[in-house]
């Protein structure tokens, strides 16, 4: 359908060596800013966002309570501003997470925090944005190539001109198309622009658990540095997981090419794989992607479970789920369900479950496992809509118009501030 360009050695060199300069960024950052006096009596941390920010954050939430053991609640940004900020403590820590930087919901969480004297750390892409501004302090870090690239996306969006970029999205081939208006090859650049927001997020989340788990004591810097070697192993694991899920992913494509709707189900830091997942298909070939907690699809998703029905992704790291994940892969296959399996490439059990697999192409600690799990699905969102194009939109709509619209919501929105 499309040449996916992965020269794995060299996409992983490269990646590498730009996370591993963010990362050098944010410790150095951090440094500065999570000191053993700031991180004391500290005993509970709200990690707040909106969007592929607060997947990242649902993501990074294991991670959280392993390296500093303290009460870790993941939360989205409205339901913390207008509900649970109005109860809080003041032992709390609020991580407001933002790679734009201008994310109206999120600068309002600050504020609120803020007003009733509870310190705030800004994690974002961009020092000079409202975000960063408003909050006590931010750590900010973006992975220059994908900055870059949503730089040219939002200066798209939001100038007068019409733009060849969306008049053909479409039609087939919209990515082939997106990438060489964007400037990049159709590699793993671009598979990681796609997931820019939520990678860059996940690995400012990482490095500040690392460095609040040292402060603290909880963690040693062998096993700090353990993980910083890990969060770099992910990069080729990446690599090699988008090559080895190509073939597989185009001939799902085209078997479920009039399909216009998935679920994505997984359980602890994977539901943040299915959630992620379920969004880049919203976002990239506009069809209707679900992201379910894995045991509540026997509980709801279960009764309109059918044979030639909607297609469930079960995503399966090795840990705390997966026996469940087998259990819930053999009912829907009872009442006649397509399975795809998003697990370890050495699962063999896991595979001969599923009616197809795609084998994440190495291991790492679960919770970790947010930074590779969710390519599959990106991959899957991507090769969607080179395939089948965007649904139309009718005049005097278009998709510049619905992302104006899009950028109005998000970060025009009135900042409450009672």
């Amino acid at each position: 359908m499309f040449n996916f360009n992965i020269d794995i050695d060299r996409e992983t060199a490269k990646n590498q060596e730009r996370i591993a300069s963010l990362m050098d960024s944010v410790e150095q950052q951090l440094e500065a800013t999570v000191t053993p006096e700031m991180t004391e009596g500290i005993r509970k941390i709200y990690i707040t966002g909106c969007g592929d920010s607060y997947f990242a954050a649902q993501g990074a939430r294991l991670f959280f309570e392993k390296c500093t053991g303290l009460d870790i609640e993941p939360i989205e940004a409205m339901e913390f501003s207008r509900y649970t900020v109005k109860n809080i403590r003041k032992d709390t820590l609020v991580l407001a997470v933002s790679n734009s930087g201008r994310v109206s919901r999120t600068i309002e969480a600050i504020l609120q925090a803020r007003a009733r004297h509870v310190r705030t750390i800004a994690l974002t892409g961009h020092d000079d944005r409202s975000v960063a501004e408003h909050a006590d302090a931010a750590i900010v870090g973006a992975l220059p190539n994908i900055r870059l690239a949503l730089g040219s996306m939002s200066a798209r969006v939001e100038g007068n001109a019409e733009d060849a970029l969306f008049e053909r999205l479409a039609e087939p081939g919209a990515v082939s198309r997106s990438a060489q208006a964007l400037g990049m090859d159709i590699g793993l650049d671009f598979l990681l622009f796609m997931l820019g927001a939520y990678m860059n997020s996940l690995i400012l989340l990482y490095c500040t658990a690392i460095r609040i788990g040292c402060m603290t004591g909880r963690i040693s810097q062998q096993l700090a540095e353990r993980h910083r070697q890990d969060i770099l192993r992910s990069v080729g694991i990446s690599a090699k997981t988008a090559a080895a899920c190509l073939a597989p992913i185009e001939a799902l494509a085209k078997s479920f090419a009039a399909k216009d709707a998935f679920l994505f189900i997984g359980a602890g830091p994977a539901y943040a794989a299915a959630a992620l997942s379920a969004a880049k298909l919203f976002e990239q070939p506009h069809i209707n992607g679900v992201a379910q907690q894995l045991e509540e699809w026997a509980h709801l998703q279960f009764f309109f479970t059918r044979p030639d029905g909607i297609p469930v992704f079960v995503i399966v790291p090795p840990g705390e789920s997966r026996d469940r994940a087998l259990e819930q892969i053999s009912g829907i296959k009872k009442l006649g369900g397509t399975v795809i399996a998003i697990c370890d490439e050495t699962d063999d059990e896991v595979r001969a479950a599923a009616d197809a697999a795609l084998p994440i192409a190495g291991s790492l600690p679960e919770e970790l496992t947010p930074l590779v799990y969710g390519v599959p699905g990106q991959l899957f969102a991507v090769t969607m809509l080179e395939l089948r194009g965007q649904p139309p939109i009718p005049a005097p709509y278009s998709f510049k118009q619905m992302m104006q619209v899009n950028f109005s919501q998000i970060y025009g929105s009135r900042i409450k501030s009672d």
